[in-house]
């Protein structure tokens, strides 16, 4: 008779679980509108990582609950949302980060460019009114009515010009040259004479 009993008690029990109603777990919800989040206001990993984080403790959670917890379609959205808005945004960042880099080293080298070719007119207009090369640039900056009032301006990165005279690199009679990012002699300097090659070569 005891047996028949807690056999009735296991039997009412399992039978009260199952027409209990099943909820849908919080974290769950969380997850998936984390994981909508990080794509849609483009919050990548900020929300991506959490959106991952709640959705495998609400599947653990639902697995253990026997039944009693529900939401794992939620949870699985919220992983793969999660994780997409978290590698996507990532790398749509990136991507943006490297094209603004390059963009501002395409600038600089523009804007060296151009202080070389100031530069350059500024030696040659000394050269026809004293009938000589200055020996140095900040003979130009000097004077009652100097070519540059402001001082001979630094490279974009805050080296000053190289102004050699005799130059060694024809057709000019001087170089001027930036010695570039790096701040030394290297492949990366900008010019007098390639800037004058290239001309020559476009025209």
């Amino acid at each position: 008779m005891g047996l028949c009993h807690s056999n009735q008690e296991s039997i009412r029990a399992l039978m009260d679980s199952a027409n209990q109603p099943v909820k849908t777990s919080a974290l769950a919800k969380q997850s998936l509108a984390l994981g909508i989040a990080s794509i849609a206001l483009c919050l990548g990993f900020i929300c991506g990582i959490p959106a991952i984080i709640c959705g495998v403790k609400a599947r653990s959670k639902i697995r253990r609950s026997n039944g009693t917890l529900g939401g794992d379609g939620l949870a699985i959205a919220g992983l793969v949302t999660g994780c997409f808005g978290t590698v996507f945004i990532t790398c749509f960042i990136c991507m943006q980060v490297i094209g603004t880099l390059k963009f501002i080293h395409f600038k600089r080298i523009e804007k060296t460019e151009c202080d070389i070719a100031a530069i350059a007119l500024g030696i040659d207009s000394y050269k026809m009114l004293k009938g000589g090369y200055p020996s140095n640039l900040e003979i130009l900056a000097q004077g009652n009515d100097p070519y540059f009032k402001k001082g001979i301006p630094l490279d974009p990165w805050g080296h000053p010009y190289q102004y050699k005279y005799p130059g060694t690199h024809p057709p000019l009679k001087y170089d001027v040259s930036s010695l570039g990012p790096d701040g030394v002699e290297s492949a990366d300097d900008i010019t007098s004479w390639k800037a004058e090659s290239g001309s020559r070569d476009g025209s």
